[in-house]
């Protein structure tokens, strides 16, 4: 099966004449999957890339989904956790310029990284981040 993720222009760096993926879009295709991450570092398995578009509008949510324990250090019953202040040191580095439903994003949080999956954005699955107004929740449930 396929999966998709969008990464823009200035996330990328690499050697002339190669394409290398950036950390986010990496961990956005492999999903925790070791066997997979393996077989696109030994180039088994290609990314196909293209150029698409993607809606940045003024103001948009985004939901995100704690991956294993998160932020439940040590299996803590409760976190107190300001994701809109997470998300937003994250973004603001300039790090990620698009957010996709399905990405992962590894962020650092109380000395330790938590991987974060997004579960949900509006208004669209797919945006451009740079100059928005995002906040972001936890999923109920």
């Amino acid at each position: 099966s396929e999966t998709a993720t969008h990464a823009g222009v200035l996330d990328f760096a690499s050697a002339e004449g190669e394409v290398g993926l950036p950390p986010k879009t990496m961990l956005s295709l492999v999903r925790g999957d070791a066997d997979l991450a393996a077989r696109l570092e030994s180039r088994e398995l290609l990314v196909r890339c293209r150029r698409v578009r993607l809606p940045a509008p003024l103001e948009s949510t985004c939901s995100l989904r704690p991956v294993a324990e998160g932020f439940h250090a040590g299996g803590a019953d409760y976190a107190k956790v300001d994701l809109g202040d997470v998300l937003t040191r994250e973004l603001g580095r300039g790090r990620h310029c698009c957010l996709t439903v399905g990405d992962w994003l590894a962020v650092r949080h109380d000395g330790r990284t938590v991987r974060l999956v997004v579960a949900a954005l509006a208004p669209e699955a797919a945006l451009r981040v740079l100059s928005t107004d995002l906040s972001a929740d936890r999923p109920s449930g």
